[in-house]
Parts: structure tokens; sequence; C-alpha cells
């Protein structure tokens, strides 16, 4: 998947940055900055490169049968797992579940509700 590896790249050299200018402690935030403007994107999509490259530094474990929103999620999920304490994996696929339940049955509501005009 070009996109995932491309996003990849990116969080690895924004890493690296980081690395080679460590004397320079608002380097980061900058470099950040600056990219964002760049290329157009949010500031957050950055960062959320970075921590895909943390994730997964070597680029040959990532799977080309994930989709960049894939990765997104599994990020998320395991953010949720360092910093709230008893989250697990189980918990995590069950909210996902539920999530997809309620979208599903919001999509029925709604075309119930226009075949009812």
């Amino acid at each position: 998947n070009i996109r995932v590896q491309t996003y990849w790249q990116l969080g690895e050299r924004i890493v690296r940055e980081e690395l080679n200018n460590q004397d320079r402690a608002d380097y980061g935030k900058y470099l950040v900055d600056n990219l964002a403007v760049d290329l157009g994107v949010k500031r957050q999509r950055l960062y959320e490169f970075v921590q895909f490259y943390r994730a997964h530094p070597i680029v040959r474990s990532l799977s080309g049968q994930l989709s960049w929103t894939h990765y997104r999620r599994l990020l998320a999920i395991e953010v949720l797992i360092m910093i709230v304490p008893g989250y697990s994996l189980l918990q995590a696929s069950s909210n996902d579940l539920h999530n997809k339940q309620y979208q599903k049955n919001k999509t029925q509501r709604r075309h119930r509700h226009r075949r009812c005009r």
C-alpha cells in the first residue's frame, strides 16, 4: 500500500530530523509546524505518522493487506491500552463492534425515515 509506505517514511524522516537536532528542544514542534504548512496537512496527521513509525520501526513488518485506516485504528487501540488501566484488545474489539452496529442501525433508520415521507 503506497499510502502506508509514504506515511511510514514521513514518520521516519521526522523522527530522524528530531534526533539530529536534539540540542534544540523546540525543533520537533518547529519541524512539524513547517511541514504541515508545506504539505497542506494538519499537524495532528504528522504526529500520527511519527507515532506510526515508532510503533512499527521496521518497514518490512507492515502488512500490505492493511490500509492506512486500519493502522490508524490500531494506533488508537495501542494508545488506549497504554493510558487506560485495564483496557484490553478484547474490549477494543467489542467497542468497535458496537460502533459498527450503531452506524448500521443509524443508516437503517435514515433509510426507513426517507421511505415514510
